[in-house]
């Protein structure tokens, strides 16, 4: 659930954590994630009978331990269907059910292949009820959303209703929380995520240059749970589109798509802005239920009722004002507003007269971890799960190795020599989409990345990235016969050759033949077969081919400032040290 590729891209899974270290503290966990998450696993697959129990007592075994190291854990859970999610649900379930049935069909369990399919059809829509009779026999606070459990936790953390949410959903980076806790096993282990400190890091920007609405930006250019996004917009490319923006609108954002990648932008849909538009709104504005005031509100205050009307039509109508608080003590299913058996009318906790919102807001303070025996946790909790190693295939042609099977079948297109992906404008030719793309930028007039100290503009993220390490001095490719160091490795290859003798660059050009040890000399000789002289002298208008002749000029005939060497017997001035070194030898 969530954005594809921002587990990734925002580093959402690199500080394990473990519940005991946030003693006191009132942790609002995904139930509805938690639940699908076992329903449709592949032990789940395998398993015998509906795997709902398993997933339950699975659940009960986190609440108990969270409870057991004095945390507080507050249960969330999915209401109704949102509009805006409905084709994005329907796809994720026939996946879903895609994927088990392969699975059985691949081992010839008929059993399960026809469990598989009365799962698909009954336990998506009950698993509230067993959820809230479970919140209710362990006392602990729950509350039911009306539409999106991701948008009732945002608005219970920033309502100081709970200090953290534990989740498996990168939405939740999204919205900005302040306190996440992903991938919860049930040993109480998974990752903590603040994104006001993580994401800048993780995107290799300034603290101060970050602002939540970047990361909701990329999410709509991405794709997300209320609209597929823009095809052909993968992670990475969202954080270049949203670096290079003049602004963060929608219809900005899409030009800057123009520009950037401008085949991409030929096969957006007619309907991209709009769908753009509608997801941006239910993400700022989806309905929930505020549990002091007993109310439905949105997410975000809509200054306009009018508005307010328009956008709830997809961000979640709003109920009936007494259908709407049953909904949220669990009384009525959320969706066919049917009363539920055995689900008792609670007053406490939430849903207590007396109940207000603790003052004061937490923030986890990161510091050297604590040993097992700090954390006084039980043996079997001691330390994660291990990781299944993952299966490397491998090329048959080259032997290397690849994690993911698709990417050895990219790489196997490379041998065949076949480049399918053709540019409209110049006809040269690629064997992958992604380089056609990258390709693209030569023709789009735009440099989107500028350097803060020197004005340079670039048109890739990867000579912008390479520039920056020249400001720093930065020279990390040493050569191993002499002591210089250079901060670009074909630099220092061509350097080597000044060592080994070796020319391996030539003139092409018919009749000459003339070889170099570094590629620049090469270009530089390649300009004395054409006439074409470029660089003119301000002032006397003489003109060159090269612009080393010109400063050469410049230095020596009328006495400019600002560069040169001299040499130390006749005092002659030259424009760099190769044409010095030249003269020197005239000396003998």
């Amino acid at each position: 659930m969530g954005v594809g590729g921002f587990f990734q891209l925002l580093g959402l899974r690199h500080d394990r954590r473990h519940i005991s270290e946030f003693k006191k503290w009132r942790i609002g966990l995904d139930g509805t994630g938690f639940f699908c998450r076992g329903v449709y696993s592949g032990q789940a697959a395998t398993a015998n009978g509906d795997p709902t129990d398993a997933v339950i007592t699975g659940l009960e075994l986190l609440l108990k331990k969270m409870i057991r190291y004095d945390v507080h854990p507050v249960l969330f859970l999915d209401g109704d269907n949102l509009p805006a999610k409905y084709e994005t649900q329907q796809k994720r379930r026939k996946a879903r059910l895609k994927q088990q049935l392969q699975y059985h069909r691949r081992h010839n369990d008929d059993d399960g292949w026809m469990r598989s399919l009365s799962q698909y059809k009954a336990t998506s829509s009950d698993h509230q009820t067993h959820l809230v009779l479970l919140a209710q026999r362990l006392n602990i606070p729950y509350q039911v959303a009306l539409y999106e459990m991701d948008s009732q936790g945002v608005y219970s953390l920033r309502e100081n209703d709970v200090d953290m949410i534990a989740t498996s959903d990168s939405d939740f980076a999204v919205y900005g929380c302040r306190n996440i806790f992903f991938d919860c096993d049930e040993n109480g282990w998974g990752y903590y995520f603040n994104p006001k400190e993580d994401i800048p890091l993780a995107l290799n920007i300034p603290d101060e240059e970050y602002s939540p609405e970047m990361v909701l930006k990329m999410a709509l250019l991405r794709g997300n749970d209320f609209y597929g996004g823009v095809p052909g917009i993968g992670p990475q490319k969202c954080v270049e589109v949203v670096k290079a923006a003049a602004k963060w609108d929608v219809d900005s954002l899409l030009q800057t798509v123009k520009e950037l990648y401008p085949i991409i932008h030929a096969k957006i849909p007619s309907d991209c802005r709009d769908r753009l538009l509608q997801a941006e709104l239910t993400f700022r504005h989806a309905t929930v239920y505020d549990v002091t005031t007993q109310r439905q509100v949105p997410l975000t205050p809509v200054e306009s009722p009018v508005l307010q009307q328009q956008i709830s039509i997809f961000a979640g109508p709003f109920k009936d004002p007494i259908s709407a608080t049953a909904i949220s003590k669990g009384l009525l299913h959320p969706i066919t507003h049917q009363a539920i058996a055995n689900v008792v009318d609670l007053t406490t906790g939430f849903w207590s007269s007396s109940y207000r919102r603790p003052q004061g807001v937490k923030i986890f303070v990161r510091g050297k971890r604590k040993s097992v025996e700090e954390m006084g946790l039980d043996d079997c909790d001691a330390a994660p799960k291990k990781k299944k190693r993952q299966q490397k295939w491998e090329c048959h042609i080259c032997k290397k190795t690849f994690s993911r099977f698709w990417t050895m079948k990219r790489h196997i297109a490379v041998h065949s020599g076949k480049k399918p992906f053709e540019c409209s404008r110049c006809g040269k030719c690629f064997n992958r989409q992604f380089n056609l793309d990258a390709h693209a930028v030569i023709h789009a007039n735009v440099h989107p990345y500028n350097c803060g100290r020197c004005g340079k503009s670039f048109k890739w993220r990867t000579t912008y990235s390479r520039h920056l390490g020249r400001h720093k001095g930065a020279k990390p490719y040493p050569c191993s016969i002499c002591d210089k160091s250079f901060s670009r490795r074909d630099h220092l290859m061509e350097h080597i050759n000044t060592h080994t003798g070796l020319r391996p660059f030539i003139c092409d050009v018919a009749g000459c033949g003339k070889v170099f040890a570094h590629s620049a000399n090469l270009l530089v000789h390649k300009k004395t077969h054409f006439d074409n002289r470029p660089y003119t002298c301000s002032s006397c208008s003489k003109s060159f081919k090269a612009k080393q002749t010109l400063q050469h000029h410049m230095i020596t005939k009328h006495g400019a400032p600002g560069g040169g060497v001299k040499c130390s017997i006749c005092e002659k001035t030259f424009p760099t040290k190769i044409k010095l070194q030249k003269h020197l030898k005239t000396h003998g």
